[in-house]
């Protein structure tokens, strides 16, 4: 099985609700049932644009350092 690596546009948009591409990203990481790589710098480039440029972002943010239960930020191989 494949994994996806984040990138942090995609990962934006998926916490952006205003984001023009939030709908196809939100689905991607919604239905992907296999291993997500998210390399550090992109965590943190993530959470200080949430955290700053989107509504509720400080929630956001909580939410996706403490992702929903069965989902696993794993580490590259």
């Amino acid at each position: 099985m494949n994994g996806l690596i984040l990138d942090a546009g995609p990962l934006i948009a998926t916490y952006a609700p205003d984001d023009h591409h939030h709908v196809r990203c939100a689905k991607l990481l919604n239905d992907w049932r296999g291993p997500v790589f998210l390399p550090e710098a992109v965590l943190v480039e993530t959470c200080g644009f949430v955290r700053n440029a989107v509504r509720n972002g400080p929630a956001y943010e909580a939410r996706l350092l403490c992702p929903s239960p069965g989902f696993d930020y794993s580490s590259p191989p």
